[in-house]
């Protein structure tokens, strides 16, 4: 039996047993991953349609380009007919589980080819994206004109501005050099819009979270609107704590900034920035076990209006 199976091998050598098991246990399991996902979802290609599409892709690939184009033909067919279907039943497109099914028939090719991250790391994003679509969904829509400005703004600092800047020093001292120092802005504007995107996302749950992730966003600008917004108000003893909480925050984000750009200078800056924020934190706790426990319970509304007014006053100090 074994000298028949190793003369059935050699005579197969373009498809080495090990490596097709390999090939083909990954694009399954692939396509089980997104796959499972619209399973999840109730949608009509599930999960044995996308496993099969993607080992179509890697059969296709094995076996040649005019294979595979006929595997691309078949699977764009399917698409077709799916989105008549749901036309005609639910009167509406399935662009998002036609997408979904075409990357994966891809992710298969890849794999045939012998890609191993790119296949694994697309299935990975391809899922989330899928999965996350209420959270996505609701991110954008409450989008504003202002933030979508900022992010446009970020992306012509990043993508337009840094690659036509000479790359060489521009005066006689040598001080100048356009390209590398644009990095630096680049760099600090991608963090403060990073932290002004959790703030959006994370900062209607409490005032200690607005003021921690306003502190790294714009620590002068969250306190104030803080410091405006709780004296007033019958959460008060919050204004001290959720002050401090925001300098910890701009010590914290100070620290990042320096380990990127002057990593020789954390030595120096690190200690007197760790003592303050930990007598910061001391005063932090105290405060908190004064003020009343239920405090940042206690009137779900008004913490989500004070996030609103620190967002619409962080929005002109993002960038």
């Amino acid at each position: 039996m074994q000298d028949w199976l190793k003369t059935f091998h050699v005579g197969n050598q373009a498809f080495p047993a090990v490596e097709i098991a390999v090939k083909v246990a990954v694009a399954l399991a692939l396509g089980l991953l997104v796959g499972s996902e619209r399973e999840w979802s109730n949608k009509d290609i599930g999960v044995r349609t996308f496993a099969m599409t993607a080992l179509l892709g890697l059969l296709g690939t094995l076996l040649g380009p005019p294979l595979l184009i006929l595997s691309g033909v078949a699977v764009w067919i399917l698409i077709v007919f799916a989105n008549l279907r749901g036309l005609q039943i639910a009167r509406k497109l399935e662009a998002t589980t036609s997408t979904a099914l075409a990357v994966v028939f891809l992710l298969g090719v890849l794999v045939g080819e012998g890609h191993l991250f790119t296949p694994v790391a697309c299935a990975i994003i391809v899922a989330m994206l899928l999965s996350l679509k209420p959270q996505l969904s609701a991110f954008a829509g409450g989008l504003t004109q202002q933030e979508v400005r900022s992010a446009l703004v970020l992306g012509l600092l990043g993508f337009v501005i840094w690659p036509i800047l000479p790359n060489r020093f521009i005066d006689p001292w040598q001080l100048l050099q356009p390209r590398e120092d644009w990095i630096t802005v680049v760099v600090i504007a991608c963090l403060g819009f990073l932290n002004y995107v959790l703030l959006r996302v994370y900062g209607s749950k409490g005032i200690y979270v607005t003021a921690m992730l306003g502190g790294l966003v714009n620590s002068t600008a969250t306190a104030a609107e803080l410091t405006s917004t709780l004296s007033g108000s019958e959460f008060v003893g919050l204004v001290v704590p959720a002050i401090l909480l925001t300098s910890v925050s701009m010590f914290l984000r100070n620290l990042l900034i320096l380990a990127i750009f002057a990593r020789g200078a954390i030595r120096t800056a690190a200690l007197p920035l760790i003592a303050m924020a930990l007598i910061a934190a001391y005063w932090i706790y105290r405060d908190r076990l004064l003020a009343c426990p239920s405090l940042c319970s206690k009137s779900h509304c008004f913490l989500r209006r004070t996030s609103v007014n620190c967002f619409i006053r962080l929005r002109s100090t993002t960038l």
